[in-house]
């Protein structure tokens, strides 16, 4: 059996201690490169909460064009006159018979408004539609228009009411309405008009309903002054 030396087993521990302490320094090596590198890493951005900044909406004009704002208008100085109202039916040609000798027809008006026969003014303040009740001698019963004048004495005489002339027509041929004159509604004008009173008359004529559309309604106040005339719908 052989036997180390003292010298021989000295030699044998200083060399695995070499080696150890290589060992080491490689692995003292290697962490210290992985720990640098880890350092230098930019860190992880998480993929569920992300961090994003966003400019705020601009908001976007009422139907998504923009508009400029409009000026205001300066108010307008003075004030216009109202234009007379037209009647709503034109009014070409009066119905034969309107028109007598001498006499003179004012212009057309709407059966809502107000005609002027120089001293006398005249209103349709309503119409209505009935069936008229026949009393006097070969009337009808049919329906029919029941009008409502009334008479305003602008002038400094009496006006005499027993000659007033009330006549409707009808269509575009200007049918006349025949007048009921024994119909319990129908009240004509009588006795005398002194200046600045009223007075008011009820006249029934028969007229188709559905020839109402295109009415004229003529009054006479006195055969000394002008004929109104009203035009339109008495439907």
């Amino acid at each position: 059996m052989a036997t180390l030396s003292p010298s021989t087993g000295r030699t044998s521990r200083t060399r695995l201690v070499a080696v150890l302490a290589a060992i080491l320094g490689v692995s003292l090596v290697v962490a210290g490169a992985v720990w640098y590198a880890g350092r230098n890493d930019p860190a992880p951005v998480s993929a569920a909460s992300p961090t994003a900044t966003s400019a705020a909406p601009t908001p976007t004009p009422k139907g998504g064009v923009a508009t400029k704002k409009a000026k205001a208008k300066s108010p307008t100085t003075g004030s216009k006159t109202p234009a007379k109202k037209k009647p709503s039916v034109a009014v070409k040609k009066l119905p034969a018979g309107v028109v007598e000798p001498g006499r003179e027809v004012k212009a057309p008006v709407d059966v809502k408004d107000t005609s002027v026969a120089d001293s006398v003014r005249v209103d349709l303040v309503g119409f209505t539609s009935v069936k008229s009740k026949a009393k006097g001698p070969g009337e009808i019963s049919a329906p029919a228009v029941r009008l409502t004048i009334r008479l305003t004495n602008t002038g400094s005489t009496d006006v005499a009411l027993n000659t007033v002339v009330v006549n409707a027509y009808y269509g575009k041929s200007g049918t006349p309405g025949i007048p009921i004159l024994g119909d319990p509604a129908s009240k004509p004008f009588a006795g005398s008009l002194k200046p600045g009173t009223k007075a008011t008359g009820v006249f029934v004529f028969n007229m188709p309903v559905s020839k109402r559309g295109e009415a004229t309604i003529t009054v006479s106040p006195s055969p000394s002054l002008p004929i109104a005339v009203f035009a339109g719908s008495v439907a």
